[in-house]
């Protein structure tokens, strides 16, 4: 018969304990990436509705016609309801300038609001995870819009020195 001494079972028992903390952690790593992805996945599903009510919005036309809730949003019933274009009527680009800068102001500032609400049951780096990504998306749209801004100017000189 085999005698294990009490050194060798202490590293074995060692070693099994290793194995099963790795083996959690690992679990653990999986799952967070799962969440992680969830929520980014939640992320882009609100910000495209935002995007929807922001477009229909922006269009100013005068019939009305409800558009479906927003998921996990707080927004009121009244607020649902936004202006469509009739079906005759031409959509037309509206001229970037202090009125298209404030609106973008505008939907930021409030879509920055319904994610502070959507995350106030979050923890702490997942909100600030949050926060950053909405951050990068609002840098994107301000630079979009300062670059549409200088191709109108760029494009308008240009449409004069030719006329």
């Amino acid at each position: 018969m085999v005698r294990i001494g009490r050194g060798s079972a202490v590293i074995a028992l060692a070693i099994v304990l290793a194995t099963a903390i790795t083996t959690t952690s690992a679990q653990n790593s999986a799952q967070d990436g799962i969440d992680r992805n969830l929520l980014q996945r939640e992320q882009r599903g609100a910000e495209f509705h935002v995007r929807l009510y922001d477009d229909a919005r922006s269009a100013q036309q005068t019939a009305t016609t409800p558009l479906p809730p927003v998921p996990h949003s707080f927004v009121g019933r009244e607020l649902s309801e936004v202006p469509v274009a009739p079906p005759t009527a031409a959509v037309t680009a509206q001229r970037p300038g202090v009125s298209a800068t404030q609106q973008l102001d505008d939907s930021q500032q409030r879509r920055q609001l319904e994610l502070q609400t959507q995350n106030r049951f979050q923890d702490e780096p997942t909100r600030q995870q949050q926060s950053q990504i909405q951050q990068l998306q609002f840098g994107r749209e301000n630079q979009a819009q300062q670059l549409q801004q200088q191709i109108r100017r760029d494009s308008d000189s240009i449409m004069q020195r030719t006329h």
